[in-house]
């Protein structure tokens, strides 16, 4: 296999990956530009180590029970205990996603930096569940900020998505268990990708 075959075939693999774990395919928008018809005067930047900062005590519930069916029907003690899990390692740091403000149909818009995304490493550390609760509770302040801006006369049902993978280390496709982990997400969460995904851009 030639060196050019080789990285077309990392880059369908790669796609065919990010389609099942991120995105729906009635929602993937492949031309970038039209992120200008979002309304920028209304961007406000939220690091996801910093939004949605909760100083309520942490509920005494094992959050590694929760089932991603049901994670928009959980009881408000389990909501409390996800919203206030801090994951270990610098997961934070290591795992990168912000809301980045709202579009013209008040959608929130957020950005997930892929490309610094190193499943691998996390695997090989055996923090598979760890991964799992922290995305979770990504997906809890995704579902959260959709009607933030919502109205009786204006109703937001979705959030905007976009997906940077600038810089995107290939070796991670080519890594069994890392691949088998990420399609094991997709198969969770597909049914909330459906019900809350607007639109999601792929760049870089």
């Amino acid at each position: 296999m030639t060196r050019d075959t080789q990285i077309r075939t990392e880059g369908l693999v790669l796609t065919f990956i990010l389609t099942l774990v991120c995105i729906s395919p009635r929602n993937v928008l492949a031309v970038p530009e039209e992120l200008s018809n979002f309304n920028n005067n209304n961007f406000l930047v939220q690091q996801n180590d910093d939004g949605f900062n909760y100083s309520k005590p942490i509920p005494s519930v094992n959050i590694s029970t929760l089932s991603w069916k049901t994670l928009d029907k959980m009881s408000l003690e389990y909501q409390e205990a996800l919203e206030n899990y801090t994951a270990p390692d610098g997961m934070s740091k290591r795992y990168v996603y912000y809301l980045a403000g709202y579009d013209h149909e008040d959608r929130p818009i957020w950005i997930i930096e892929g490309g610094k995304w190193n499943i691998m490493e996390g695997v090989l550390k055996g923090q598979g569940q760890e991964m799992e609760n922290y995305f979770m509770q990504m997906a809890q302040k995704f579902i959260k900020s959709i009607p933030a801006r919502s109205t009786p006369e204006n109703p937001v049902t979705h959030a905007v998505f976009l997906l940077d993978f600038a810089g995107l280390d290939f070796t991670q496709l080519r890594h069994i268990p890392t691949v088998t982990y990420a399609l094991g997400i997709a198969g969770k969460t597909i049914s909330l990708i459906e019900k809350y995904v607007g639109e999601a851009y792929l760049i870089n």
